[in-house]
């Protein structure tokens, strides 16, 4: 409990007081702490405000936390300021537009549902409330692994009890009713928005496969379109339907494969990609489009891996139109080794204008308390990847333990949350809020418009701007340095501002017609 918590203070890095009541200080910053007696804050929604005023929310390494502060077009700084140091001057341009955004969210895992099972019903609904509800930051996407995943206490597929040709004995598992099903639910309660939900399974059941193991790679049996292939896709419909029809669940996508080029310890299935494109062609697609789940209802996605060999694997899988015309887009991973890795989805985009592209898992180290590096990585990540086509960015566990479980391969990562049983707190960690400053103002139906740098000197801030359904423009800036930034906001129709970005800081900028 809070009586039992030292709340401590790095001097020399956290600069300014954070902007929670309760914290913890870590990892070159801190975390907000959130208990039942004192929950964190309320996450503030956007007002319309007169045309000329402009309102920016910011987080900083150095103590903000969405601090919200009001400007005005024609506000200036001190001329001596202006003219020194780093320099960033974007034009936004409202009339070039590029792609529609479909939010931005999280992973529906088991290691979620158990954590927060673990903080009891008050503090778990109180988790879910800061990422779903209107005083949240507001998830509109949402991840659901089809089975198990290394993000589980066991290692399970369904119907995985021996050979059954017909899915006789095809059945959700406990970790559906205990931790996903329950979860997904409430989420929908909490939110005064849409969320929309797509599936990923990580492997076929041991029995369809060459290796006889959910682990360790395997491909399913025989050649594409034979026997196991077709029942492994009546397996991905019983899920669908299953949710649908006995849960009130529907899915709006579905990814063909969880990462298909990996071979782990954990639930995980090959599939190349002349298969992926022969299984969408002769069994998937056709198969999803006579049970009632056609291109005009769910949203099939191809790869759902790394940006190493995605051009290679989607140039395959979109080269033949009977494949192409079931799948509406292309998931992708944020984890890779290539530089400017975010021009491959440029060249996607060119190949396929038609497909969308999605950011369908993200997640970074084991758990650091207050590491304000993740925050930076994932704004960066998120900037790049909606700057380069994609329609939307979604996270992996919304919520881990202190060790970063639980996994039942000890594969442990950090979450934007992290739950503390024993003390029955959870803790807010920085890129929590650098998922906010996207994901509670940059709203489903926004449309990315264009942004022309006219001068950026000493400095490697990264700019996007959006406009929104309700006739707001958002400009979203990350500052990656340890240095503050002179910033000039200039917009044609609605005027110019210059303004400061401080050091290792997210900021949003909202303004209306």
């Amino acid at each position: 409990m809070l009586s039992n918590i030292i709340l401590r203070q790095f001097a020399n890095t956290i600069s300014d007081k954070p902007d929670c009541k309760n914290y913890l200080s870590g990892h070159g910053s801190f975390v907000c702490v959130c208990t039942e007696s004192e929950p964190c804050a309320k996450i503030e929604t956007p007002v319309r405000t007169a045309p000329d005023v402009v309102t920016n929310w910011f987080s900083s390494r150095d103590g903000a936390r969405l601090r919200k502060q009001t400007l005005k077009f024609g506000d200036k700084l001190d001329s001596t300021t202006t003219g020194n140091g780093a320099q960033l001057h974007v034009k936004v341009n409202r009339e070039i537009k590029y792609q529609e955004i479909l939010g931005f969210g999280g992973a529906f895992t088991d290691a979620t549902g158990i954590n927060l099972k673990a903080l009891g019903d008050k503090l778990g609904d109180q988790v879910l409330y800061d990422y779903f509800s209107k005083d949240g930051i507001e998830y509109s996407v949402n991840r659901v692994p089809i089975a198990g995943c290394d993000y589980s206490a066991r290692g399970y597929e369904y119907d995985d009890k021996g050979e059954d040709k017909t899915l006789a004995n095809w059945k959700l598992e406990r970790e559906d009713y205990d931790y996903k099903i329950p979860y997904i639910k409430r989420a929908k309660e909490l939110a005064t928005h849409e969320i929309r939900l797509f599936g990923s399974p990580w492997s076929a059941p041991s029995w369809m496969k060459t290796n006889n193991d959910i682990r360790n790679g395997g491909t399913i049996k025989g050649e594409v379109g034979t026997e196991y292939w077709q029942i492994y896709a009546k397996y991905l419909i019983k899920y669908l339907d299953e949710y649908k029809n006995k849960h009130n669940i529907t899915h709006w996508g579905l990814t063909v494969l969880n990462e298909p080029l990996i071979t782990t310890s954990y639930n995980s299935m090959h599939i190349t990609a002349e298969q992926m494109r022969d299984f969408v062609a002769k069994t998937l697609g056709p198969e999803l489009q006579r049970s009632g789940w056609g291109v005009d209802r769910l949203n099939l996605m191809t790869w759902d891996f790394n940006m190493e060999g995605i051009e290679a694997y989607t140039k395959t899988v979109y080269g033949d139109p009977n494949a192409a015309k079931y799948i509406a887009g292309t998931a992708f991973h944020w984890y890779t080794t290539i530089n400017k890795s975010h021009e491959l989805l440029d060249v996607i985009h060119k190949q396929q204008p038609g497909k969308f592209l999605l950011g369908t898992e993200a997640t970074w180290g084991g758990v650091k308390l207050g590491q304000w590096e993740a925050a930076e990585l994932y704004a960066n990540d998120i900037t790049q990847d909606l700057l380069h086509h994609s329609i939307g960015w979604v996270d992996w566990n919304m919520v881990l333990d202190t060790q970063g479980g639980p996994n039942w391969v000890h594969n442990y990562n950090d979450a934007p949350i992290v739950a503390n049983g024993a003390k029955h707190e959870y803790y807010r960690q920085p890129h929590f809020y650098a998922l906010a400053q996207f994901s509670k103002f940059i709203k489903p139906g926004s449309v990315r418009v264009d942004t022309q740098v006219v001068k950026q000197e000493a400095n490697s801030a990264l700019v996007g701007a959006f406009r929104t359904p309700n006739n707001s423009t958002i400009v979203t800036v990350v500052n990656n340095d340890d240095t503050d930034i002179v910033f000039t906001l200039e917009d044609s129709k609605a005027g110019k501002l210059v303004n400061t970005i401080t050091k290792k800081s997210i900021q949003t900028y909202v303004y209306y017609d």
